[in-house]
């Protein structure tokens, strides 16, 4: 992109100026004496060609407007000539350099605007489009536990994402240097000097009704999921060992019933169930595949991890993200597990226990190794698709890393600001007398 030559700056700044279809003969009588009308109407048309007007029919002539604004145009430029810089850092403290203090508060706050807006669109994003796209991958399949990190990583993103973009517009970022004190100052003048802008107090109102809206919503349904299901599990447990016995060779709680069922009940101290009707059907491999399935449902604390997956489905039940999750991370837990069995015991022996379970139902906030899943993981177990690599699980260590760190960067990064250089904004310093104008006037003000 170039800079426009006189005549065509002159034309495309009537033009803004307006904000209006212009005829050609009201751009030439807004222009300095002595510009022909036909070299005017020569130019214009050059720019309606190159793209940076628009024009509609007027009569035997034509309106024209701009199509971009001059915001827009003096933003393309900035951008160009920075890329043209080999030093990126140098072009940026040599403009910092140019501006004035007045201009250096509308950068910054231009920049915390975009700062919201990227957190803000970084949660629509998690949850329009990531969550599908996950949904869809095959690889949770072949990476059960790096799966389950990924979905839960995913819901907490875009929560923590959304309850940030409500604080950043709540609370204002200003760089300070100094002791506590003077941070505290400068946090209050900067809060005074946000509350007296219009419309200040009411995005603070509204970034505060967002993030602490969230907050008690996903603190309350965590606190209500996980101690409902905590509560059910203590009085299924109580249930089963009042009508079960302790069989000490198998370490599980047998109960009598006809129907084959084995599942564990919520917590790494707490039984694993058998019925006798799985006992009479499970040979002694087939038993120590459900045993090993139970027992790393408990060592992986995968009724915890169900819960929490829960938790925002619950707290928002009409997001499908959150829904996805849940459901997502129940049946991966159960991937996992037949994982941790298969490598106990050899995969088809783990299928045929799967196949002899069938459907059958585990009690309240309980895992078991049948349920509505067995078919699907039957056929896993015998298809035996390959674990990730090391180099690709890697990978998505890190990718999961970087969906939980970005909101975090993104806001933390005035936060970093705060110790490298020393900003008040001017306004406030001259409604605070003292000495905090005193330490005020040393600093880049």
């Amino acid at each position: 992109m170039r800079g426009f030559g006189d005549l065509e700056g002159a034309i495309m700044e009537r033009v803004w100026s307006e904000g209006r279809p212009l005829l050609v003969r009201e751009i030439q009588q807004a222009l300095e004496p002595g510009r022909a009308y036909n070299t005017v109407q020569t130019v214009t048309e050059i720019l309606y060609r190159k793209g940076w007007l628009t024009r509609e029919k007027d009569g035997r002539a034509y309106r024209y407007q701009a199509t971009r604004t001059r915001d827009e145009y003096t933003g393309d430029l900035m951008g160009e000539a920075l890329a043209a810089s080999s030093d990126h850092a140098a072009a940026f403290r040599r403009f910092a350099e140019r501006i004035s203090p007045a201009e250096a508060e509308q950068l910054r706050e231009a920049l915390e605007q975009a700062r919201r807006a990227g957190l803000l669109a970084y949660a629509a994003l998690l949850l329009a489009a990531g969550a599908p796209t996950l949904a869809r991958s095959a690889w949770p399949d072949r990476a059960p536990r790096l799966g389950i990190a990924a979905w839960l990583v995913l819901a907490a993103s875009a929560i923590a994402s959304l309850v940030l973009a409500g604080v950043a517009l709540m609370v204002p970022t200003e760089r300070v240097s100094g002791g506590i004190a003077w941070l505290l100052a400068a946090c209050q003048m900067a809060l005074r000097a946000q509350y007296a802008q219009p419309g200040g107090t009411a995005l603070a109102v509204a970034g505060g009704v967002l993030a602490v809206t969230l907050t008690a919503r996903i603190a309350w349904c965590t606190v209500a999921t996980l101690g409902a299901a905590a509560r059910a599990g203590q009085r299924h447990c109580h249930r089963l060992r009042l009508a079960g016995r302790h069989d000490t060779r198998l370490g599980a709680l047998v109960i009598d019933h006809g129907d084959p069922a084995a599942y564990c009940v919520p917590g790494t101290r707490r039984p694993v169930v058998l019925t006798t009707g799985a006992l009479r059907v499970l040979d002694d491999t087939q038993l120590a595949a459900v045993l090993a399935h139970e027992r790393a449902h408990q060592s992986g604390r995968h009724h915890l991890l169900v819960g929490l997956a829960a938790v925002p489905a619950a707290a928002f039940p009409r997001v499908p993200a959150f829904r996805a999750a849940r459901d997502q991370v129940a049946r991966l837990t159960e991937l996992a597990a037949d994982d941790a069995a298969a490598a106990r015991s050899p995969r088809l022996a783990v299928a045929e226990a799967l196949l002899t379970l069938g459907g059958a139902p585990a009690g309240a906030g309980a895992l078991g190794a049948g349920g509505s899943t067995a078919a699907a993981r039957v056929r896993r177990l015998i298809a035996a698709p390959n674990p990730l690599g090391r180099a690709a699980s890697a990978g998505g260590m890190l990718a999961v890393a970087a969906l939980i760190a970005f909101p975090l960067v993104l806001l933390a990064a005035p936060a970093a600001d705060a110790f490298s250089m020393g900003y008040c904004p001017e306004a406030a310093v001259a409604a605070q007398p003292g000495p905090a104008t005193a330490h005020c006037a040393g600093m880049e003000c």
